[in-house]
């Protein structure tokens, strides 16, 4: 297989990554509250059961995009170590 440090590299997600997704998040938070605020008072509509759906399904969705995606990259890299391990024990044997 590849050295421990190549497959290391997929378990590592440091908090400096994840900063501009939680930024975001915290941004859509505070302006979806706001937006829901500002229809629900001039318009008289109370959207908040809908708009609670909608993003939970949103999450569904794309959670669900990016655990596949993730499984699969975590296999196509233990692919490509198994391979060059192949490689390389057939070309010493030679």
């Amino acid at each position: 297989w590849c050295e421990r440090s190549e497959i290391s590299q997929l378990e590592k997600f440091p908090p400096t990554r994840s900063a501009p997704l939680a930024v975001a998040g915290i941004h859509s938070t505070v302006l979806m509250g706001k937006a829901m605020e500002i229809v629900e008072e001039f318009m008289n509509i109370h959207i908040s059961t809908n708009m609670v759906f909608t993003v939970v399904i949103f999450l569904m969705v794309y959670g669900s995009y990016f655990i596949a995606t993730y499984l699969s990259c975590r296999r196509m890299v233990a692919e490509h170590c198994a391979s060059r391990w192949t490689y390389a024990s057939s070309a010493k044997g030679r």
